[in-house]
């Protein structure tokens, strides 16, 4: 099975927190990118590199690895990349027009995806840069919300009137403009991004 790794520099173990995340030997993670090898890099987030890697013995796994000075989280592989490949002159890149009936289906997973970090999560976060390249596609077209780089973590409900942001962070373009005017990030601001 093969797997997205994303190198970040942030140290943050304790705070992911999950009982479903998996630590993982960091020699293995340095095995399965051949040592971070530069051909194996297929993309870059908010904080660091994504490679692609192949773990032995692993089904359905994400997890985390902290070795060094660097967190490498890694993500099952999204087969069909992200959606701005099949959006953005897709004949470039190999890929037919995708039907109808599958973007309203992304576009649904899309929205499914916020609504669970918005309304299901504690502590409440916005994640303040959804576009078409943070949303990955899995071999049956099925969307997933990714790069959680930007992340801004509430106190109450994202509906609650938010959180002031110390400095404002996205990509131009995918901005509220109540979030680039006031600086007050809510769930209406990755809402604006998401259909922009």
């Amino acid at each position: 099975m093969r797997y997205f790794v994303a190198e970040s520099e942030e140290s943050m173990v304790s705070s992911i927190g999950s009982d479903k995340a998996t630590i993982l030997p960091y020699n293995e993670i340095r095995e399965a990118t051949s040592n971070f090898s530069r051909p194996l890099i297929i993309g870059q987030g908010s904080y660091g590199l994504v490679y692609l890697g192949k773990i032995r013995g692993t089904i359905e796994l994400i997890g985390y690895v902290a070795g060094g000075e660097s967190l490498f989280l890694v993500y099952e592989f999204a087969q069909n990349g992200a959606l701005s490949n099949h959006l953005h002159n897709p004949a470039l890149r190999g890929h037919k027009p995708l039907p109808w009936t599958t973007r309203v289906q992304i576009a649904l997973d899309a929205a499914k995806g916020l609504e669970y970090i918005h309304e299901r999560t504690k502590p409440y976060y916005v994640h303040r840069d959804v576009k078409p390249s943070n949303i990955l596609l899995d071999s049956n077209f099925h969307a997933k919300i990714a790069d959680f780089g930007l992340v801004k973590l509430l106190e109450q409900s994202p509906d609650a009137g938010g959180a002031a942001a110390s400095r404002i962070v996205a990509t131009f373009g995918y901005l509220a403009p109540e979030y680039v005017r006031d600086g007050h990030v809510t769930a209406k601001s990755d809402v604006y991004s998401s259909i922009k």
